[in-house]
């Protein structure tokens, strides 16, 4: 488990560091710690291995300072909207954009690590 922290976070930060590093790590927990119950045998099976990462955004704003802001960060960090001809919204949002993207980026960079 230790090897998929560092893989998680080192995807992390090289995506950050391309693009005008504005994510920064706070925490992260990689565990498989909760159980659930099946459905068909009704008997405790663990989850599946999953990571909570706690990240902050930052920019810099019209005047030069450096500010928090997740949409704003995103936006700098040239994170578009899914739909860029629809306005910024709950099912339209940069992190969506991010999620799927960095998803599809760490999940072929895992199968690359593994042949």
């Amino acid at each position: 488990m230790q090897f998929m922290k560092l893989f998680i976070i080192s995807a992390l930060n090289e995506w950050s560091a391309a693009h005008n590093d504005r994510l920064h790590i706070l925490d992260y927990a990689l565990h498989a710690d909760e159980i659930y119950i099946d459905d068909e045998t009704g008997r405790e099976m663990p989850s599946s291995t999953h990571v909570h990462i706690r990240c902050v955004w930052d920019y810099v704003d019209e005047n030069g300072v450096l500010r928090v802001g997740t949409e704003k960060g995103m936006e700098q960090a040239g994170v578009p909207l899914p739909n860029p001809k629809a306005r910024d919204s709950r099912y339209n949002n940069r992190s969506i954009t991010f999620t799927k993207e960095f998803r599809k980026k760490f999940l072929s960079r895992l199968w690359a690590a593994t042949i």
